[in-house]
């Protein structure tokens, strides 16, 4: 991966355990749910009429897709099931609720003079 500490492209735990490695050293770590991608939250799971679905798409569980949200900002959902009347989908995160643990080695640290 190739990304900028500091431009909000990571989890700021990532970020963290970065900072003050040497390319070529290795470490593992763990980020807790919580400080990754949260809880899972029945809230952001919704069924959707079939009338107000894409008439364009196909609908299959597992498939992931861009949604537009009441406020008018889109988000990524799973599809979680299908039925004639409409769809289930799910705005969480699919890592939400895990802990997530890394095997991190810095191959190179390129500066940038921004």
């Amino acid at each position: 991966m190739i990304f900028s500490i500091g431009q909000e492209q990571m989890i700021p735990d990532f970020e963290q355990a970065l900072i003050g490695m040497s390319p070529g050293e290795s470490k593992r770590f763990t980020i807790s749910s919580d400080r990754a991608f949260g809880p899972y939250r029945e809230d952001l799971v919704a069924k959707i009429n079939s009338g107000n679905i894409n008439p364009g798409l196909e609908p299959k569980v597992g498939q992931r897709v861009e949604a537009s949200q009441r406020n008018g900002q889109k988000a990524v959902v799973t599809i979680t099931a299908v039925t004639e009347s409409g769809v289930t989908v799910d705005a969480n995160h699919p890592l939400a609720e895990e802990d997530l643990t890394f095997d991190l080695e810095l191959v190179e640290i390129a500066y940038s003079p921004d």
